[in-house]
């Protein structure tokens, strides 16, 4: 034979093997070489199986920064705007108050389930209070 149609029989083979036909569209594969049976079922039960890529709940992150002077500046600390006027957050949820305002970054106090946290943070970084960590992005 030769080796063009060797190569045929061979995708014949490998797509009758994970559940395809020559003749119709892709089925679902009957197994997997990575997970197990179990493994299988259990990402199937799960509703959502991306990662999640946004903000979590329990983090600063400092958005962005427009500083004119000490006197005049704007933060955005979890989507939420705070001014050299108003630096206190209005929301409920969220007790961050922007302590000192620098052309690259911005030290804010946070209490967070009873204890008070001083973090200095650069546009686009969070702070994980489990972790005491500072990270880029969200």
């Amino acid at each position: 034979m030769t080796l063009r149609k060797e190569k045929i029989r061979l995708v014949f083979f490998l797509t009758g093997f994970v559940g395809f036909s020559s003749n119709a569209m892709p089925q679902k594969a009957d197994f997997s070489l990575f997970f197990t049976e179990q493994e299988l079922q259990a990402f199937a039960l799960t509703k959502d199986p991306s990662p999640r890529l946004g903000r979590e709940e329990n983090s600063l992150y400092l958005g962005a920064l427009f500083y004119q002077s000490p006197q005049e500046w704007s933060v955005w600390v979890n989507d939420h705007k705070m001014t050299s006027t108003h630096p206190r957050s209005s929301l409920s949820h969220l007790s961050v108050c922007v302590r000192v305002v620098s052309p690259h970054s911005a030290t804010l106090e946070w209490a967070y389930e009873g204890e008070q946290h001083h973090v200095t943070l650069k546009p686009n970084q969070s702070y994980h209070p489990m972790s005491r960590e500072i990270r880029e992005g969200q």
